[in-house]
């Protein structure tokens, strides 16, 4: 039976390939705040890309990486309901940094061979076709900037539903839970009703 693809961040360059290579096992696709698509790059992105300088860089900077979650949230204030997530996700960056000693080569590996864009035909074979598709993006996030992708996610989902969650950033799922959430079971709920019939 088709089910529920859910992709958030890369999960959602993931779910998009899935859903393009195999259409009959998805029913719904819904990305949150997807890669592949007008990705803004990290400053020093070209030069991970290089052999050698690449792990240098890594470890150089390996001591800001767990703060760098903070450009995630639109909302970073101290006393914000979601601040125990931004603190928990910091903290879980600097275990794995030091407890798992493969964490720093699979960040690498991540930004020079995932793609974390160009992605646009992708997207565009995935919104030709006709099972439903749902977008959310919070609408000041600086990863994948909201105003600069929305456009090209009109185009090439024309009969996707694209939702901006208002005052959030990246990580949707964590800021703004309960508005994710809820857009997510409507949509899904209004997908499995329709098939039923």
């Amino acid at each position: 039976m088709p089910a529920a693809f859910i992709g958030y961040d890369m999960g959602g360059s993931v779910a998009a390939g899935f859903a393009a290579k195999h259409p009959e096992l998805c029913a719904s696709l819904s990305l949150i705040s997807p890669l592949g698509i007008k990705y803004k790059a990290l400053t020093k992105e070209k030069l991970l890309n290089r052999k050698y300088l690449g792990e240098y860089v890594m470890l150089k900077q390996k001591s800001q990486l767990s703060l760098q979650q903070e450009n995630e949230y639109y909302d970073r204030d101290s006393s914000t309901a979601h601040r125990y997530l931004i603190d928990k996700q910091i903290a879980m960056i600097r275990w794995q940094i030091k407890n798992t000693p493969g964490y720093l080569g699979a960040l690498l590996s991540t930004y020079r061979y995932f793609p974390l864009r160009g992605m646009e035909e992708l997207y565009t074979a995935i919104g030709r076709h006709p099972r439903k598709t749902l977008i959310i993006w919070g609408d000041h996030d600086v990863i994948c900037p909201f105003r600069k992708c929305v456009k090209l996610m009109e185009e090439s989902f024309p009969n996707g539903n694209i939702v901006d969650v208002l005052d959030c950033g990246h990580n949707a799922v964590f800021e703004k839970f309960e508005d994710v959430v809820k857009e997510l079971l409507s949509f899904n709920k209004e997908v499995f009703d329709n098939n039923r019939v």
